[in-house]
């Protein structure tokens, strides 16, 4: 009941604003959200309002690790996700694949459920930041860059990357986080998929390095 009631108060917070004498400014965003649990967080990420939603992803990210099992969480969670799409490229709800391999927007629309958004979000807490890639459009890294189609239909692709996440996720729970504090390579490491424009990594120290283009 709490996270309901919670979940509701922002809600109407974004729906209906305060006054503007009590308005705080336009970046503080939703002023309970900070104060929220990580499993209240987590449900506002399945927010129809896409202000909160998009608040939600971008919260998730800043509290970092130890919010990757909630996430995890999302496995074969349909529903669809309402705000931003979080990467560089915001405005990726559609897309097409033009000649040179960069997605653009266009009319073929994703499949950008909670599932794909959380394991995305799982990879941006890896990175420490949420543009490390495109946004949530998983590719076929194996593919010539003018070749790549986002796979998030595709059921046959994500069997596998579910299992990725989530042996990744055991591993990341086995792990030694103070020496080093960093999993043994990105969630995708070892596999043919990764996030449009997400680094060529191998292991921690790539994380560090610029994105492909």
């Amino acid at each position: 009941m709490h996270d309901f009631t919670a979940l509701m108060g922002l809600w109407l917070w974004l729906a209906c604003p305060p006054s503007p004498g009590g308005v705080p400014p336009a970046h503080a965003g939703p002023p309970a959200l900070s104060q929220a649990t990580d499993q209240e967080v987590v449900l506002a990420l399945q927010s129809p309002v896409a202000a909160l939603a998009s608040a939600a992803a971008d919260e998730l990210v800043r509290r970092g690790e130890r919010v990757i099992p909630r996430l995890l969480g999302s496995r074969g969670n349909r529903r669809p996700f309402a705000g931003r799409p979080p990467g560089r490229h915001p405005s990726l709800r559609s897309v097409t694949t033009p000649a040179g391999g960069r997605p653009t927007p266009g009319t073929k629309a994703l499949n950008l459920s909670m599932e794909v958004v959380s394991y995305y979000l799982v990879s941006a807490i890896y990175y420490g930041r949420a543009d490390f890639a495109e946004g949530p459009l998983l590719i076929d890294r194996s593919k010539p860059a003018d070749e790549r189609k986002p796979l998030n239909h595709d059921r046959r692709v994500w069997q596998e990357v579910r299992r990725a996440y989530q042996e990744w996720g055991e591993a990341l729970a086995a792990a030694d986080w103070t020496r080093p504090r960093r999993p043994p390579g990105p969630p995708l490491a070892g596999t043919r998929w990764a996030w449009w424009g997400e680094p060529n990594a191998a292991g921690p120290s790539s994380a560090n390095k610029d994105p492909d283009p």
